[in-house]
């Protein structure tokens, strides 16, 4: 690869897992009543724990991460060979609880997260290679993140949520 590129997300897990437990309180709430409008509600509910997992997490360029200046409008556009890094980066060290990434899911299915990600990977940073000649546009893409936290001593829990960059970045 010629050149390379940082993208970092940076989350503030503590209000993820807030925003999470509301929702799964609400969701318990639903199922005990029986009305025909459940589903649309249960989905509402999702669909607001998806917003707020984007206003929780913040993404930045290599250079945007120095001047603590997130990035406003995000798509990987390629011009040259790259190797694209992405990295959680914690606003709080990890004690009670750990963020990693559990999937890519591009578009272009040449694409390969190295290393691999799936159930026996869990990993904070990965890489992908791009080659502009199989690129002609942005690459839309989203990353599906597992965050585990511990409720009890050596008790963990877990639950995924997606990170959708291209469809819909949301940046104070």
């Amino acid at each position: 690869m010629s050149t390379s590129r940082h993208i970092f997300l940076q989350a503030n897990t503590d209000n993820i897992m807030k925003a999470h437990g509301e929702m799964e309180i609400e969701k318990k709430k639903l199922k005990k009543k029986k009305k025909k409008k459940t589903k649309e509600l249960k989905l509402k509910l999702v669909e607001n724990f998806e917003e707020e997992v984007l206003r929780n997490i913040l993404i930045y360029s290599q250079g945007s991460m120095s001047l603590g200046d997130p990035i406003k409008e995000f798509a990987i556009g390629v011009d040259t060979k790259e190797r694209i890094y992405f990295t959680i980066v914690p606003l709080f060290l990890f004690i009670r609880h750990k963020l990693n990434f559990k999937s890519f899911e591009c578009t272009n299915k040449n694409i390969k997260a190295v290393p691999e990600l799936g159930s026996e990977n869990k990993p904070v940073s990965f890489y992908i290679d791009v080659d502009p000649q199989e690129v002609s546009k942005p690459l839309p893409f989203s990353l599906e993140m597992t965050l585990h936290y511990e409720v009890a001593e050596n008790t963990w829990e877990k639950f995924d949520f997606t990170v959708d960059p291209v469809l819909r970045v949301i940046q104070d």
